[in-house]
């Protein structure tokens, strides 16, 4: 009896057609299985200042995984519906303050019915933008991670100063 562990390719070695049928000849080997997931998801993800939580949807991915599969959700967010194959995830956010970026990691362990598993994680990469602020970039908004955004996000992690382009208004003394 060969262990559930293991699969069967077959490699052909002959092949004849008659009347009577197609006849075929061959051998097999035997391999290890190899399980492994993959997350699907968001890596980057832009919020408004003032978010305290976010919600995503992420999911996995299976290969040389077989049957009743058990699914464990893990990282620095809430799985929503922890065992499914896709779920939402919030991610708590507390103060954070605009130019912050927010690292959260997001992790699944899969398992089989024959007891093999793989498991994964990503980062998601939580970028808080300004609500009001006519000085950023309207683009940044929505993709601060993109390269011309550099600039205006450490702009604000460094205190808000006026655009480069922008006049002061003088101060009556």
């Amino acid at each position: 009896m060969k262990p559930q562990d293991d699969q069967e390719p077959l490699i052909p070695s002959d092949a004849s057609i008659s009347n009577g049928g197609i006849f075929a000849g061959g051998s097999f080997a035997i391999v290890p299985r190899t399980p492994e997931v993959f997350l699907t998801g968001p890596t980057q993800i832009s919020v408004p200042e003032g978010t305290s939580s976010v919600v995503r949807t992420y999911g996995v991915r299976t290969d040389d995984l077989r049957g009743s599969l058990h699914i464990v959700w893990s990282g620095d967010g809430v799985a929503l519906n922890q065992g499914a194959q896709t779920t939402a995830i919030r991610f708590n956010l507390g103060t954070a303050s605009p130019g912050q970026v927010v690292a959260q990691r997001v992790a699944v362990r899969v398992t089989d019915v024959d007891g093999l598993a793989a498991e994964t994680a990503l980062i998601a990469s939580i970028h808080v933008v300004p609500k009001d602020d006519d000085d950023f970039p309207p683009a940044c908004k929505q993709k601060p991670w993109l390269p011309q955004c550099q600039e205006p996000m450490a702009r604000l992690r460094g205190g808000r100063t006026p655009h480069p382009d922008k006049k002061r208004t003088p101060q009556p003394a």
